[in-house]
């Protein structure tokens, strides 16, 4: 599974939701958790968080360290894994200035 996107405008866009697939363990009720990449590439002055939302997209929250929420201003490539299923992930856009975010979702 894979989408790609791009945001090119003002504060507040959020990129389409994915939702990576947790499969069940042969055998016994523990999930496996779902291994998966995220991609923010461009030309961009801009900063962003990756967004998750565990209620089918009712309510968003950034992911965080320590619970401090990450905020990027740079592109970046990183792969997450999520043991919980019916999550939602996105990109959210909280300041921009110019250029255009491409972004994309891969498992």
């Amino acid at each position: 599974m894979y989408i790609t996107g791009s945001i090119s405008s003002a504060t507040n866009s959020i990129a389409t939701p994915f939702m990576p697939v947790v499969v069940q363990q042969n055998g016994c009720n523990r999930p496996i958790p779902a291994q998966f990449n995220i991609s923010v590439q461009g030309t961009f002055v801009a900063t962003f968080q990756i967004i998750r939302s565990i209620d089918n997209g009712a309510t968003w929250g950034p992911i965080t360290s320590l619970g401090t929420p990450y905020s990027f201003t740079v592109p970046l490539s990183e792969t997450f894994s999520e043991i919980q299923r019916g999550v939602f992930y996105a990109i959210s856009v909280t300041s921009y200035t110019s250029g255009t975010l491409i972004w994309s979702f891969g498992q």
